[in-house]
């Protein structure tokens, strides 16, 4: 049993086992099983009943979890939405926003205790393919609406499935002889554009391009990949525009039109969310409360004009500029504080694998299965760097701080850097930085 005895063998394969709850929440989660394809199962409140599972997962395996610094900052967070609910203009939204983001917290948790293994966190890339896919069929099917919940508007569904295209792109190679796996995986990537071309969604097409440009950037050959795929652009462009809707090429042309209604708006909204920023700079107005304190401030931006429809009670329009006045210059430095770790963490994993691979005396003391382990950890982390660039171009212009999204990437990434660490084994702090000397 690989040196363990009976009661810990036992221990961890129910742990294993845990892991497929996770899963099904996941899809829970995503794909809204209750609200689309599965309707009947509404009543039953399962995504509910889930989340306390994983609950009770977090507390049977909490020794487990590893001091990590990812986690203190998330919940760190938490606590600084917490501690606005009594303080917030609006209790009653400050309150579901520290409620909804105790509820990820505990996904989050429980990915980094249940996905502990290479294999464990293949079946995690493997899911991702599945809900993606089930996702973009829904959103095809149904004219570029999303299956519900936070993932029912056009804007919102195609952020998430911009951050799904990275898996779809890095997971074949993972298959080995199961052809047909990446065939789903390729068929899946398509069918995902083809869905967030349909939600003809401005800033889902932004961020699509950082998705293509950071592909492309991480390549073997990058400089190279690049200028051959601007000159196919430029070239293919105008054909390809032939397969695309008229009224999305409409909708992209408006990005840059500074007449634009929408783009007016988002300006209004975002300068009125400095103007609070600038009234409440250390810990801001609190959660989802930028809509019941922007009619004090309207008239103190430069788009705002006399007589125009009122535009309080509304979102920001944009992650950043809802973090701004909602969460102050704490919020600020912690948000900072997880988007560069999780970077730093993942390019880190990059570099060590690219060496590994060009380095002629590192593959000869190699066998196949340790560097095909290694390959599941390194097309994860790329995957994971890839999604987060496109989440947070397409969040410039969507309010979504408070949704799952970017906290269940820092998940996936604090479980792919202890797996990382772990499989290479290799010299870390508890807390997971290298020591010094080492390959860092």
């Amino acid at each position: 049993m690989d040196g363990l005895n009976r009661r810990e063998h036992a221990k961890l394969k129910k742990r294993s086992r845990n892991l497929y709850i996770l899963l099904a929440f996941l899809f829970f989660e995503y794909v809204r099983l209750q609200d689309s394809y599965l309707g009947f199962l509404a009543p039953f409140k399962i995504p509910a009943l889930m989340n306390l599972l994983l609950l009770g997962v977090v507390f049977v395996y909490f020794r487990d979890l590893p001091k990590d610094r990812l986690i203190y900052l998330i919940i760190a967070f938490w606590v600084l939405i917490l501690l606005h609910v009594p303080f917030a203009t609006n209790n009653y939204h400050a309150f579901n926003a520290a409620k909804a983001m105790f509820l990820t917290s505990i996904v989050v948790l429980a990915t980094v205790i249940l996905v502990d293994t290479e294999s464990s966190l293949k079946k995690l890339f493997e899911s991702m393919i599945y809900i993606v896919l089930l996702v973009s069929i829904w959103v095809i099917l149904n004219g570029g609406k999303g299956p519900g919940g936070f993932v029912g508007d056009e804007n919102d569904v195609c952020l998430f499935l911009v951050v799904g295209v990275p898996f779809c792109w890095y997971f074949p190679r993972l298959t080995g002889d199961k052809q047909i796996k990446r065939w789903i995986a390729l068929g899946t990537g398509c069918l995902a554009i083809i869905a967030i071309v349909m939600t003809s969604s401005r800033g889902g097409f932004l961020g699509l391009v950082a998705v293509v440009g950071t592909i492309l950037l991480f390549s073997r050959k990058p400089v190279r990949n690049i200028l051959l795929s601007v000159l196919l652009a430029g070239f293919l462009g105008g054909m390809a525009l032939n397969f695309v809707p008229n009224d999305y090429v409409a909708d992209m042309r408006t990005i840059s039109d500074k007449q634009n209604s929408t783009r007016n708006l988002r300006f209004l909204h975002w300068t009125t969310a400095w103007e609070i920023y600038k009234d409440n700079p250390v810990f801001g107005v609190g959660p989802q409360n930028y809509p019941w304190t922007s009619a004090r401030y309207f008239h103190l931006s430069p788009f705002f004009q006399e007589g125009a429809r009122g535009r309080s009670g509304r979102q920001s329009h944009s992650l950043y500029f809802t973090l701004i006045p909602e969460m102050g210059t704490f919020g600020i430095l912690v948000f900072l504080a997880l988007t560069v770790s999780f970077y730093r963490r993942g390019l880190r994993i990059r570099s060590f694998y690219k060496k590994r691979y060009t380095d002629r005396s590192c593959l000869q003391v190699r066998n196949k299965e340790e560097m095909q382990r290694g390959e599941v950890i390194e097309r994860f982390a790329k995957a994971l760097l890839v999604a987060m660039s496109g989440f947070l171009i397409s969040a410039t212009f969507i309010s979504v701080l408070y949704y799952p999204v970017f906290w269940n990437l820092l998940g996936f990434s604090i479980a792919t850097w202890w797996v990382f660490l772990k499989t290479e084994n290799l010299p870390h702090t508890p807390q997971g930085k290298p020591k010094t000397g080492s390959i860092f």
